[in-house]
């Protein structure tokens, strides 16, 4: 049996910066919207439907003199028990543009995946985009799952190239 399945996030939140010296600090407080389309239903499956919650986000930066840095960010939500975590640490090689080591632990209702990888970013005053090969690794629970259930089983080196936004926090449920 196959399954197709679609995932959409909407959020919205409001916070707080504060500045101490190389150190930036963000809190973020807010609402998600978190949907996962699986078609057919599998009632088997815990993350399934549209929900809606609080939305709590922690955001650290620091400049570690003038090329290099590092951040940490934390969210969660009540929304399918989403949570996620991330270190960067990165060196500006030309002006605006970065490139450095990210690792990251995402869960939520169904499991938990740990992601690792190199990622590239570009600021400007109105924004950022960061583009990210990550590689995935399945400890805990969803691995326990993935052997399992040949739905969720994944290839042997799982990876992908995204474009990303660096407030978005929420894991992307990925069914092959």
């Amino acid at each position: 049996m196959s399954f197709n399945a679609d995932t959409a996030l909407a959020e919205a939140s409001v916070g707080y910066l504060k500045r101490l010296g190389p150190l930036t600090a963000k809190a973020f407080v807010g609402a998600a919207a978190i949907e996962h389309d699986i078609e057919p239903v599998d009632p088997e499956k815990p993350v399934q439907s549209q929900e809606l919650g609080p939305k709590l986000v922690a955001e650290l930066w620091l400049n570690m003199g003038a090329s290099a840095w590092s951040s940490a960010d934390l969210s969660w939500t009540s929304a399918h028990q989403t949570s996620a975590a991330r270190l960067r640490t990165a060196y500006r090689v030309y002006g605006d543009v970065s490139l450095g080591l990210e690792a990251g632990l995402n869960a939520n209702r169904q499991g938990e995946d740990a992601r690792a990888g190199l990622f590239g970013r570009y600021a400007w005053d109105g924004g950022k985009l960061s583009l990210a090969e990550i590689c995935a690794v399945a400890p805990g629970s969803l691995r326990d799952r993935q052997l399992a259930d040949p739905i969720l089983r994944p290839s042997r080196r799982q990876c992908d190239t995204r474009r990303e936004n660096p407030t978005l926090l929420s894991p992307r449920v990925r069914v092959p």
